[in-house]
């Protein structure tokens, strides 16, 4: 009987028995990636598991912006997201502030669902990013390093994170609500034919749902609840309805 060979060791010239594969080690750039973004409200409010963030940190390409530089302009195609890991942002129109985006926020994550729900109902990532476009210019109020997520890579990553998508999709709920009541409040402070008045938003970007944290008790436009239903009470009785988009999609 002829006996079974004995695997080679490694010295012995041979070739090394095979081994289980494993995952790549994470370098150091990736460790603190993972740190940073299991920070954001989008991983931590559904305790998303920490591999799953981690493969999100190898996805995200770290962009620098110098202060009053444009990351995005009204009209781009809306197929990147992005985080705020150091630094803060503006959403604007015409120059006037709509919204701060401050570190541990995210902004383009309306557009970009958007964009994977066409394509998956069989656009192409041209025409899908194209018909999704965005609804504000974003500008560096300082200089700033974001993360940012492309969507062919979103799409994949989403697919297995469940978890995730419904954060998103919630969201985008939220972020749309928050712009109605903001609208009905304007209309309400400036009724067709009087002279118009500033509208401020005292509300701080840590408590704007959706973003760094989940929403306290605060209207989302920015102020108090009972003020926020009063306004949405007197629009329902105009027959108001409309849907809008946060101008950070």
């Amino acid at each position: 009987v002829t006996p079974s060979p004995v695997p080679s060791s490694p010295g012995s010239g041979g070739v090394p028995p095979l081994t289980p594969s494993r995952a790549p080690p994470l370098s150091k750039e990736i460790e603190e990636i993972t740190e940073q973004l299991s920070k954001f409200y989008l991983f931590s409010t559904r305790k998303v598991d920490i591999s799953c963030v981690q493969m999100f940190a190898r996805a995200v390409k770290p962009r620098t912006v110098a202060k009053g530089q444009y990351v995005t302009r009204i009209g781009d195609p809306g197929g990147t997201m992005y985080f705020v890991c150091r630094g803060s942002c503006a959403a604007e129109i015409s120059g006037e502030c709509l919204e701060s985006l401050t570190e541990g926020m995210c902004f383009g994550e309306i557009a970009l669902l958007h964009v994977i729900k066409s394509m998956s109902a069989g656009r192409s990532l041209e025409s899908a990013s194209l018909e999704h476009t965005r609804t504000a210019d974003i500008v560096a109020r300082e200089d700033s390093t974001l993360f940012e997520l492309d969507v062919l890579s979103a799409k994949a990553l989403l697919r297995t994170s469940p978890n995730i998508m419904m954060t998103m999709e919630d969201t985008v709920k939220r972020r749309n609500h928050a712009m109605l009541m903001k609208h009905r409040l304007q209309h309400q402070i400036n009724p067709p034919g009087s002279a118009p008045r500033a509208y401020s938003s005292p509300t701080s970007p840590r408590h704007r749902p959706g973003l760094g944290a989940p929403p306290p008790k605060l209207g989302a436009a920015g102020v108090h609840a009972d003020r926020a239903q009063s306004a949405g009470a007197s629009s329902t009785q105009s027959g108001g309805g409309s849907s809008l988009l946060s101008p950070a999609a």
